[in-house]
């Protein structure tokens, strides 16, 4: 209690490593993205597989705003 912590939960379900032998090496060698459950900063969730939240606004937020930035240099072209 009263401390901080970075965490991520990755699945390692199905992957061809076997985390039993060598855990942090199976989660870089067999990870992806889509394999993170959750992840918590300074102790807070910050990101929970199938909900909707504040990393999904953020995202499509920025991925509009890079559209919006690129659709003149498009069409210049």
């Amino acid at each position: 209690p009263g401390k901080r912590a970075d965490l991520a939960v990755v699945s390692l379900d199905r992957s061809r490593w076997l985390p039993w032998e060598d855990a942090p090496t199976a989660v870089v060698l067999g990870g992806t993205p889509e394999r993170v459950l959750l992840t918590l900063v300074d102790g807070k969730p910050r990101y929970r597989k199938g909900e909707e939240n504040e990393w999904h606004v953020l995202t499509a937020a920025a991925q509009s705003a890079r559209a919006r930035l690129l659709s003149p240099l498009a069409a210049e072209r």
